[in-house]
């Protein structure tokens, strides 16, 4: 309820800002019966009076209609603009924006909507009391004593009533009496929708209980409709128009809900009710997610711990929580801002962590994702289901904490779509679920291909999408066949699942990448975003002047499989060399040392195909010790320190550049 911050004593001092107009054609088309039910909830009419020694008669009257709301629905405020026509929209403080209509002559169009589509609220008694001032003031009465008084008795039965300095100014006026509002009920379902667009919560409650000495949680779906007190009759016919929920009452808060919270009554009455008459803003976002988790309980997955992590990732980005970055522009990633190298190799840098221009292009993702991407999929026992298993694939990327915004600028790539989730352990997680969106996914991966043999496990993942999408997981055949995918997938089956499928027969991986090669730069700065290490060594040295010897090291390390991948390193950059680790670690690394191909290449490549995220933070930290290096710093006890103290921030990224 935006609007209940808005003072119609304050709008002279309202921001003069107007945001700049939505492309038309992306905004919604809205019911006139939907633009009154919103209004019931979120609009004001407002009377500001204030002293003007410009007036002849001392005062000053503006009447205009507001609507106030969070800057994130600036689309639904375009929306509503663009049905009636006319009026602003203004920045109003950090996070909200107003919807205004002042002038008399935009005015009469608002009065003629709500006399045709009237609202339903006792909010209609302050559009009688305000209809009247209007016609005063287009009368001209409000320029002679009289009028003043009759339109300053109307204001004081309008919403909160007269401010101190006007009772003080005109202490013998007697209040105009209320208009009474008798017979309130749905006039349209779109009346309803816009109604519950402002006032309506569609809420999610996790429970937890001991059953058997087992910590459990139960999971409720609710709905609301909040409203103040003297609205209880319009609340109480819900009941009715819904045929289901009940109403209850909070006396000290002034404040009556309609709630539903019965499962059945949620999933045959509410849902079908607003997936046909839709809601508009953001809200809309909250309901989607309010039917996920009806489509997993139905479905029982609130019974089995996987489900409830997947209720709790959806619960924990709904409402209050949800996820928005309206400015697009501001990133708070670690990220160089600027490093010059001239013919004389000296290097300049800024150490501003933030870039406008910091978003992830498609090769830098497929890169990245070569490096930290995982593609699962999930096999569970469900006893209720009619197959006994559920299956959920999943494409995640999990990161350390201190790195989220990474993973935010990848959720914002894939359309906002999927869940960003805080675990236990200081790490962050980005999960997606649904088989629409990882149908999105696997149309990038299928563009930008993996180069690493993760592309092996990302072709079995897509064909077992595919049979999911196709409802063959529902069938006997169908669930064997996607356990025997998964057998090959990533570290294969668990113990239960080899235990519950001995027969399952792995099929085979696709064979291995035999001319990999760097797709493109952006695919490398993120594959090093992933992948990559800059360290500073500084070790004994007994020939040293200092007694120290100072060296840079750059490596990009992957599992022996990928040796023919790392090796192609040493041609693309022409430079560097590669070792290989048997045994417990299988792993190959390919390593650049010598100073003079760190300050030629290395540095120069990443400084064109910037990384993005905290590893940014180290490589600023690396290109500052080359920059001493190179003059020489390194051999003085003075700059040695120097070197100390920036090697010791290394992987130690300051709160700052989350």
């Amino acid at each position: 309820m935006w609007q209940k911050h808005l003072n119609s004593q304050n709008i002279r001092g309202m921001s003069t800002q107007v945001l700049p107009t939505i492309d038309s054609s992306k905004l919604a088309s809205l019911h006139p019966w939907f633009v009154t039910g919103f209004a019931d909830g979120e609009s004001s009419f407002c009377i500001s009076i204030y002293k003007s020694d410009s007036i002849k008669i001392g005062w000053r009257i503006q009447a205009s209609f507001q609507i106030g709301l969070h800057i994130k629905d600036q689309n639904l405020l375009e929306s509503i603009k663009l049905f009636f026509g006319v009026g602003n929209i203004y920045i109003h403080g950090k996070d909200s924006i107003i919807y205004q209509v002042g002038s008399l002559k935009d005015l009469e169009i608002i009065i003629a909507h709500f006399d045709k589509y009237p609202l339903q609220t006792q909010k209609r008694a302050d559009f009688e009391l305000f209809k009247k001032i209007v016609e005063i003031i287009k009368n001209k009465n409000h320029t002679t004593f009289e009028g003043l008084q009759e339109i300053i008795g109307l204001k004081s039965s309008l919403n909160n009533g007269l401010p101190i300095a006007i009772k003080e100014a005109f202490p013998e006026i007697i209040s105009a009496p209320r208009p009474l509002v008798v017979g309130q009920e749905i006039k349209d379902q779109n009346w309803l929708s816009g109604f519950v667009s402002a006032e309506g919560c569609f809420n999610v409650k996790i429970n937890k209980y001991s059953s058997g000495g087992e910590q459990r949680e139960s999971v409720i779906l609710r709905f609301t409709i909040t409203q103040n007190t003297r609205d209880e009759q319009l609340l109480r016919s819900l009941i009715n128009y819904l045929d289901c929920g009940n109403v209850s009452s909070q006396p000290s808060q002034d404040i009556v809900n309609f709630i539903v919270t019965k499962y059945s009554d949620i999933v045959e009455k509410i849902i079908p009710f607003f997936s046909k008459y839709k809601i508009e803003g953001v809200k809309v976002l909250d309901f989607k997610d309010f039917c996920k988790i009806a489509e997993l309980k139905k479905i029982q997955a609130d019974k089995t711990s996987e489900g409830l992590i997947q209720i709790h990732e959806i619960k924990s980005g709904m409402n209050k929580s949800r996820l928005t970055n309206r400015i697009s522009g501001i990133r708070q990633m670690s990220t160089l801002a600027s490093i010059h190298l001239n013919n004389n190799l000296s290097i300049r840098h800024n150490s501003t962590l933030a870039s406008n221009d910091c978003k992830i292009k498609p090769w830098f993702l497929t890169g990245f994702a070569d490096a930290e991407g995982c593609f699962m999929i999930n096999i569970l026992k469900v006893p209720q289901m009619k197959i006994g298993w559920r299956v959920q694939p999943v494409f995640q990327i999990r990161l350390h904490a201190k790195d989220e915004n990474l993973l935010k600028e990848i959720k914002a790539f894939f359309e906002d779509q999927g869940y960003l989730t805080k675990s236990n352990n200081n790490s962050v997680l980005y999960r997606v679920f649904s088989i629409e969106m990882l149908e999105k996914i696997i149309n990038h991966f299928d563009k930008y291909p993996l180069q690493t043999q993760k592309r092996a496990d990302f072709e079995l993942f897509k064909s077992v999408v595919m049979m999911v999408k196709s409802k063959k997981h529902l069938s006997q055949d169908g669930l064997q066949e996607i356990i025997n995918h998964r057998a090959s997938l990533n570290n294969g089956l668990t113990l239960l699942l080899k235990e519950s499928f001995p027969k399952s027969n792995p099929v085979a991986r696709i064979s291995s990448i035999e001319n990999p090669q760097i797709p493109d730069p952006q695919w490398l700065a993120g594959f090093t975003a992933g992948e990559g290490s800059f360290s500073i060594n500084v070790s004994n040295n007994s020939a040293s002047k200092t007694g120290y010897l100072v060296s840079l090291r750059f490596q990009l390390s992957q599992h022996l499989r990928d040796e023919k991948l790392l090796k192609s390193f040493i041609d693309y950059f022409g430079c560097g060399q590669y070792y290989s680790l048997k045994g417990s670690q299988s792993r190959g690394d390919f390593v650049v040392t010598k100073l003079s191909d760190i300050l030629n290449i290395i540095i120069p490549f990443y400084l064109n195909n910037p990384i993005i995220g905290l590893k940014a933070y180290d490589f600023q930290l690396w290109c500052k010790v080359s920059e001493l290096m190179l003059k020489k710093e390194h051999l003085t006890l003075e700059g040695l320190e120097k070197i100390r103290e920036i090697k010791a921030k290394i992987n130690k990224y300051p709160s700052g550049s989350k």
